[in-house]
């Protein structure tokens, strides 16, 4: 029995505890709105800032609910350290109040990612694993009910980024990733208005939404990545002209003539993926970084 827990944890890709990060003192001169904004306009440096600010004032729920998205941006990285301080923030937040059920439901999904990432970074990755599939299940029945294209997006989102963490079922993940984001680029209009980023006036949603579709088709070996790369290219030209969205259209028409080298991310991820949703201004350094 040993051996077979030794094996299933070698299969699942069990990772050695990560220890937990905590936030830095907060300034009290300190805008968190202004770091947070810095971050999302390209300032990678202000990121600790804005999450201590943040969390200085995580008593209100509009600040916990921004500090736990913010928290995806190293997650999505591949780095969990602030896994659980983000499992705690969806905690409270799922206890609501909700607006709908729908709400609801994505609120489980993101305190079920959250949880998945908190114990992967405690070293156990079988609990992830099965934490992954309960949210999969959950999704999937929600989506039976009500085909509700925000839950395809929840779904198509977390596939890659939290559930990218754990090694075993990963390519299951990114199928499953691919699939209900190919809902999400064909039906972005009926998203709410929240998910197409018009209340806050985020420039660079449907372009990023159709960029990691046709990434996952590429890393797929997919025949229709090359027609998803185009998709992008027109997302990019009736979107508002960014810098970022600028950057990313250069790294589609690369990436959509170029074989997906084994273990290459998806682009944009982290970092790149929140500066190309909302920054206005803000620009990417490419590089190195087009080709991760």
């Amino acid at each position: 029995m040993q051996r077979l827990w030794a094996l299933l944890a070698l299969l699942v890709g069990c990772s050695r505890p990560v220890a937990p990060a905590q936030p830095q003192a907060a300034s009290v001169e300190g805008s968190a709105g202004t770091a947070v904004q810095a971050v999302l306009e390209g300032d990678r440096g202000r990121f600790e800032e804005a999450v201590a600010q943040l969390y200085a004032r995580r008593s209100d729920p509009g600040n916990a609910a921004t500090l736990a998205r913010l928290l995806n941006l190293p997650l999505s990285e591949g780095d969990p350290r602030y896994a659980s301080l983000q499992r705690s923030l969806y905690e409270s937040l799922a206890e609501g109040p909700h607006e709908s059920e729908r709400d609801a439901t994505i609120a489980r999904g993101f305190l079920l990612a959250s949880t998945a990432a908190e114990q992967y970074q405690q070293g156990k990755s079988l609990r992830a694993l099965g934490t992954l599939r309960r949210l999969e299940r959950d999704l999937e029945a929600e989506l039976e009910r009500t085909d509700d294209v925000n839950l395809h997006a929840m779904l198509g989102n977390y596939a890659h980024q939290a559930g990218g963490l754990v090694p075993l079922r990963r390519a299951h993940r990114f199928e499953l990733a691919a699939e209900h984001l190919e809902q999400v680029v064909t039906r972005f209009d009926e998203l709410s208005l929240d998910a197409q980023g018009i209340t806050l006036g985020l420039p660079g949603v449907r372009p990023v939404f159709a960029m990691w579709r046709a990434e996952l088709l590429r890393r797929a070996g997919d025949p229709g990545a090359a027609a998803a790369y185009t998709v992008v290219l027109d997302a990019v030209d009736t979107a508002d002209d960014t810098p970022a969205l600028r950057s990313l259209a250069q790294v589609a028409r690369q990436h959509a003539s170029a074989a997906f080298v084994t273990g290459e991310p998806l682009w944009p991820h982290g970092f790149t993926a929140c500066v190309s949703c909302h920054a206005h201004d803000g620009s990417l350094a490419l590089g190195r970084e087009s080709e991760r």
